[in-house]
């Protein structure tokens, strides 16, 4: 089985594992964590691109939690 490195934040690794473990047995996708920084990952799951499917994830979550400026009228 072949693998991607993903390295990130410790936060941010924690909530990769979350969305993992969220995951029914067979749609799970990490496959080690390495440190504190760094997990393996699966390529894919089915049809699904992981790595991709992470990066929308982590954008809509840094979306959610940015700051926005109030409309001034």
């Amino acid at each position: 089985m072949r693998g991607t490195l993903v390295t990130c934040d410790a936060a941010m690794k924690e909530l990769i594992l979350h969305i993992d473990g969220k995951r029914a047995g067979a749609e799970r996708f990490v496959l080690m964590e390495l440190d504190d920084e760094a997990l393996l990952v699966k390529e894919k799951v089915g049809d699904e691109d992981i790595v991709e499917m992470l990066q929308s994830r982590m954008k809509e979550y840094q979306d959610d939690i940015a700051y926005k400026k109030p409309e001034v009228e």
